[in-house]
C-alpha cells in the first residue's frame, strides 16, 4: 500500500509541471540593458523593481506597475547624472512604497566616498516623495528594507 501511495504523489510531481500554463510573458522598458530585482503582489496587480540603463548611459532605479494580465499601469525611473540601483522594495502603511539600493550621484563630494546607500520613498502611483543618501564607508549598498512598527525604515547592507 505505501509504495501504491508513493508511485501516486511521485506521478503527480511529475505530471503537475507538464500541464502548468504560463499567464504571460513581457518585456518592459527599452534600454539595452535592464534587469528585475523585486516584485510585489498588489490587489489589482504588481510591482517590478529593477534598473535600467544604455549603452552609453548610466543605471537608473525602475519601477513597473502592472495588472495582473501583465498590461503596464505606469513606469517610472529614479537617479541621477551617475548610478543608481535598488535591490529591496517593501509597502508601507501609507499604501506607498520604500526601496532601498545604492547611488553613486548622491555621494560626498571627495572620491573616497564615491558609492551611498539610497532610500526612495514614493506613493501608489509612483511619485517620489523623498531620498536620502546615507555614508556610512566609502563604498556603501543596502539589499534590503522593511518598515519598522514606528513607520521608520530598518535596511541591511554592506560597506567598506
Amino acid at each position: 500500500m505505501k509504495l501504491h501511495l508513493k508511485l501516486i504523489v511521485f506521478l503527480l510531481l511529475i505530471y503537475t509541471p507538464l500541464f502548468s500554463q504560463t499567464t504571460f510573458q513581457k518585456l518592459y522598458n527599452s534600454d539595452t540593458y535592464d534587469g528585475g530585482y523585486s516584485s510585489i503582489d498588489l490587489p489589482d496587480g504588481y510591482l517590478i523593481m529593477g534598473k535600467t540603463s544604455g549603452v552609453a548611459t548610466p543605471s537608473d532605479i525602475l519601477l513597473v506597475k502592472i495588472y495582473f494580465q501583465g498590461d503596464t499601469v505606469w513606469s517610472k525611473k529614479y537617479g541621477g547624472s551617475a548610478n543608481e540601483e535598488a535591490f529591496s522594495i517593501t509597502t508601507t502603511y501609507d499604501g506607498g512604497f520604500v526601496m532601498a539600493g545604492y547611488s553613486t550621484t548622491f555621494t560626498g563630494p571627495s572620491l573616497s566616498d564615491p558609492m551611498n546607500i539610497y532610500l526612495l520613498k514614493v506613493n501608489a502611483t509612483g511619485d517620489l516623495i523623498w531620498s536620502q543618501s546615507i555614508n556610512v564607508g566609502a563604498y556603501d549598498a543596502a539589499y534590503s528594507v522593511k518598515e519598522t512598527f514606528d513607520h521608520g525604515f530598518i535596511i541591511t547592507g554592506g560597506t567598506t
